[in-house]
């Protein structure tokens, strides 16, 4: 089974690793059926889109997610700080700019810590339950800045600071099991994606 915590790589080797995962996501997808298709480098840096997977007729953008110790999904809401590193003001904290939020994927295609379970959502559901804790969080923090999370039935949202760039994020650890109902669907693979 592979090893998919990448916390001690530095950025580029992350990229790097990551990009590898994606692509046997990828042809894990293809070999159980699914029609892929792969992104341009502009469709993948720039609206953030790992992927395309058919959908009655049509190529519907997804990314691609995986977690090395828990089967949540992670969902980058929205950044406290600018990239100068400032607190952001109310008004602008409000606007939710984080990297999976401002992705233009339809769904989310996420890989377990099993290695052998894909769960695919739309990202509409996660956005939407996300939203309402992100927003219960932030009036907490607001009115007391050692809250840093908030929990619920689908999920917890938790401000973390970013080992690189050192910008507050708040980010949504989303229980797909509660979340992505009723456009949850699991593959269970028979052999894990290895790297």
């Amino acid at each position: 089974m592979m090893n998919l915590d990448v916390s001690y790589l530095n950025t580029k080797q992350r990229v790097l690793y990551g990009k590898k995962v994606e692509e046997s996501i990828l042809n894990s997808l293809k070999h159980v059926g699914y029609d892929i298709k792969y992104p341009t480098i502009e469709e993948d840096t720039k609206y953030k889109i790992d992927g395309y997977i058919k959908s009655k007729n049509k190529y519907l953008p997804i990314q691609i997610k995986y977690r090395s110790k828990r089967t949540d999904i992670i969902y980058e809401m929205t950044c406290i700080d600018d990239i100068y590193g400032n607190e952001k003001s109310d008004q602008k904290l409000s606007t939710f700019d984080g990297r999976d939020f401002i992705s233009n994927a339809v769904i989310y295609v996420s890989l377990s810590c099993n290695c052998k379970t894909l769960r695919l959502c739309l990202a509409e559901d996660i956005r939407k339950n996300g939203i309402e804790l992100t927003n219960i969080l932030i009036n907490k923090w607001r009115k007391n800045k050692n809250i840093k999370c908030y929990s619920n039935k689908y999920g917890q949202v938790k401000i973390i600071t970013d080992n690189y760039s050192g910008i507050r994020k708040i980010i949504f650890f989303a229980k797909p099991e509660k979340c992505c109902i009723p456009s949850l669907i699991e593959i269970n693979l028979k052999t894990p994606i290895l790297v």
